[in-house]
């Protein structure tokens, strides 16, 4: 699992998104809140079945929906949708 902070996509990758009813991978806090990333930290260091649970969560998400070709394939969509714009 990962505690990270609320920045871009982490919210989605640790949480998942309406598509995504795996469950949580980790936490994620507000930036530069030191104190709740601690507290995770800490909290994820202390409940071994949580830690390991959440990390398996991580593991389905990301070989579910982040695979090299759906990485691929979303370019592809992007370049073309631009492609048929600038037409």
């Amino acid at each position: 699992p990962f505690v990270t902070t609320d920045v871009g996509c982490c919210r989605e990758l640790i949480y998942g998104d309406s598509h995504d009813h795996l469950g949580k991978a980790g936490a994620v806090v507000a930036p530069m809140d030191f104190e709740a990333m601690a507290h995770e930290i800490l909290r994820l260091a202390g409940d071994v079945p949580l830690r390991r649970h959440m990390g398996l969560v991580g593991y389905e998400r990301v070989k579910t929906y982040y695979t090299y070709d759906k990485f691929i394939d979303s370019y592809r969509k992007i370049y073309e949708k631009e492609g048929q714009v600038k037409r």
